[in-house]
């Protein structure tokens, strides 16, 4: 039958360990920064997570529901459940299962995540159910957490290779945690009695809006000087578009629904339900404006950011229209990616980005890697929630002070997310954001089983399908933590391989892709370091022979052949040319054969074609790379690069048809504009 909400108003000192261990994890996983890691902001965030949801998983099932008799249920666990099976059947049928259910070392995100992130607002929302002071001091703790974020954020050099987003390590993917948070603060700041309390969260919310994310880090550091402000104030928003139109939005349905809810005059009423229709209507049109080419929003959104992302959305709209059911497979956007290259990334202002594994909308990621069935039960999700909310504050203005921001906090979520990737502390903090709603204002029921027969059927189920998971999911955290412990090994020294080193193991580095990341980022110190050649080469092979064996589970994988082409010509390079030059000539063949397998998969690439440049000139094939040169010219002729080679040329062989090819080719280009 149905229950009532509890009132309960326990003690925190009364709190269980399953509470406890909550609380902890709001705090340690978006503060945790894993030092000597070259990922440092995401593999540990994941892990934690994934821990997490095994001790609380182990605990719950053996120690809350002991026999199974009553169950406690939401009918929002229902789309909770069924996106997991979906995110899952989708990994299983897509390109590559392993990859979608570990996720790549880069950015720490896979099935594994998700499916921990689930079980651990499951288990969430019951506990806040069962004992709603939870709720206020989960808020408490996640916004002091979040003021440490942020204070993070104004030293852009106090963590090694953070871009000013503190612990997240980009502003960008710093805004949608920082974002909840601010929404934390308006509920405390509502909810709470106290005076002292309402100024704590006020001076915590203005700190969180300082930070670079919604605020020019330039006016604090003197760079951006106040008169320019004055003259154009847009100089006052920070480096997340996204989170800024997503926090303008939220404000107003903040308010609007406050209004509506809590005020007893029509007029004010009006007015809170016009601050709503405004801030719907207004994101929508301005999405429609913003999606737009040729429209001045999307012209300038591109010139800021110079960047390719409404390229990737375009790429990821094409990979749903040939997957629409169930997509291609969590993290497989890479795989689209590659085929769907083309040589519009290349404009003489943009930055080229030749390798991603998201298309920067989760919207889109979401309906290509799972298709539209994992979205519908995403959504449905987010929309459950929203409708529990704002019922339960219709009936209850007072918990409408809290429910109120809290799905302002939901709705700014999905809004900054249309235009960046979830990342682990996100992913964290956004099932948690569930979990709170849910556990204060969600439809429950309490299941009885009084047949004995029944009851017990059910109990041992149950404990299977637990026991199941629980048992898969130390698997999930060994693999990731076996890799990542690679990574810190490899980042103790400066060059791969020190002349009293001998070449260890990367066998367990990670997927191909990681493994060419990994390799890739090396190359340039290998061949910077001269005085170790033997060393090096050692190293280099070792590496050939790694991202080989990974061609064998991920043949068409773009990366893994070009930077294995790469690897082939730095070893080339190791050997002194007096060295036997059979050895050197099956150097270069092999080399040959995964950078023309590179160019066979994407063949827009104009930058895979330099390396076929440079086999050429090791063959003193001069007639061949002048070929290969043109075909650089005409796939990017507004990239410099491609002239320099036709000079390159010349300079070794006279080639004044080349030459004046390139010439023409530029001041075509320059005299048109980029097309």
């Amino acid at each position: 039958m149905k229950k009532e909400l509890s009132s309960n108003t326990e003690s925190i000192w009364q709190w269980d360990i399953v509470e406890i261990l909550i609380g902890i994890a709001i705090i340690a996983i978006p503060l945790w920064y894993g030092s000597g890691q070259l990922f440092p902001f995401t593999v540990a965030k994941s892990l934690i997570t994934i821990c997490l949801a095994i001790i609380l998983g182990s605990l719950y099932l053996f120690g809350k529901v002991k026999s199974m008799e009553k169950l406690n249920w939401n009918i929002t666990f229902i789309p909770m459940i069924f996106f997991g099976i979906s995110i899952t059947t989708s990994a299983l049928i897509g390109l590559n299962p392993q990859f979608s259910f570990f996720g790549s070392l880069i950015d720490g995100t896979g099935v594994n995540l998700i499916l921990s992130a689930i079980i651990i607002a499951m288990i969430g929302a019951t506990m806040i159910k069962r004992n709603q002071s939870l709720l206020p001091v989960y808020l408490w703790i996640s916004l002091g957490t979040s003021v440490v974020v942020a204070f993070g954020s104004y030293f852009q050099n106090l963590y090694p290779s953070s871009t000013g987003g503190s612990t997240f390590g980009n502003t960008s993917y710093m805004a949608a945690y920082l974002l909840i948070n601010i929404c934390f603060a308006v509920a405390l700041f509502l909810r709470s009695n106290s005076r002292r309390k309402k100024v704590l969260a006020s001076i915590f919310g203005i700190i969180i809006l300082f930070a670079p994310t919604f605020f020019n880090r330039g006016i604090y550091t003197g760079s951006v000087k106040l008169s320019e402000v004055f003259q154009n104030p847009l100089l006052i928003a920070g480096t997340s578009n996204g989170a800024t139109i997503a926090l303008t939005v939220t404000s107003l349905i903040i308010i609007g629904l406050l209004l509506v809810i809590n005020s007893n005059k029509k007029y004010i009423k009006f007015i809170g339900g016009g601050m709503v229709g405004i801030a719907v209507i207004g994101f929508l049109g301005f999405w429609t404006l913003f999606q737009t080419p040729g429209n001045k929003l999307n012209e300038f959104f591109i010139e800021r950011k110079s960047d390719n992302r409404m390229i990737f959305w375009d790429i990821a709209r094409q990979g749903i229209s040939e997957k629409p059911l169930f997509g291609w497979g969590e993290n497989n956007y890479a795989y689209v990616f590659q085929e769907k290259f083309t040589r519009k990334f290349f404009t003489k202002d943009s930055m080229v980005e030749l390798w991603t594994n998201n298309p920067h909308n989760m919207a889109l990621e979401i309906k290509m890697e799972q298709g539209y069935v994992g979205f519908a039960l995403y959504i449905s999700i987010i929309v459950i929630t929203l409708i529990f909310a704002v019922r339960e504050s219709l009936k209850n203005k007072e918990k409408s002070l809290i429910l109120i921001p809290l799905s302002g906090a939901l709705i700014g979520y999905y809004i900054q997310n249309l235009f960046i990737f979830d990342t682990p502390g996100t992913i964290f903090i956004f099932w948690i954001l569930i979990a709170m709603i849910v556990g204060y204002s969600g439809d429950w029921r309490e299941y009885s089983f009084s047949n004995k027969i029944s009851g017990k059927f059910f109990a041992w189920g149950i404990r299977f399908i637990g026991i199941t998971i629980l048992t898969l999911l130390p698997m999930l955290v060994f693999k990731p933590w076996r890799e990542s412990k690679a990574w810190v090994n490899y980042s103790k020294v400066p060059i791969l391989v020190q002349s009293d080193h001998s070449p260890q193991d990367i066998s367990h580095i990670g997927y191909g892709s990681d493994s060419a990341f990994f390799a890739s980022r090396f190359i340039n110190q290998i061949k910077s370091d001269t005085e170790n050649n033997e060393s090096n080469r050692a190293i280099v092979k070792k590496m050939e022979q790694n991202l080989t064996q990974e061609l064998v589970k991920d043949p068409y994988n773009f990366r893994i052949h070009w930077v294995l082409g790469q690897l082939y010509i730095t070893e080339f390079s190791l050997i002194k040319p007096e060295q036997d030059s059979s050895e050197r000539g099956e150097i270069l063949s092999n080399a040959t054969e995964h950078i023309d397998q590179a160019i066979e998969i994407v063949p827009e690439n104009a930058y895979v074609y330099i390396d076929k440049v440079q086999i050429l000139f090791f063959e003193r094939r001069w007639d061949d790379a002048e070929k290969v040169i043109r075909e650089i010219i005409e796939l990017a002729p507004e990239k410099g690069f491609s002239y320099e080679l036709a000079d390159q040329l010349n300079d070794i062989k006279k080639k004044p048809d080349l030459i004046q090819f390139a010439n023409e080719m530029k001041e075509q280009y320059y005299s048109e504009g980029d097309k």
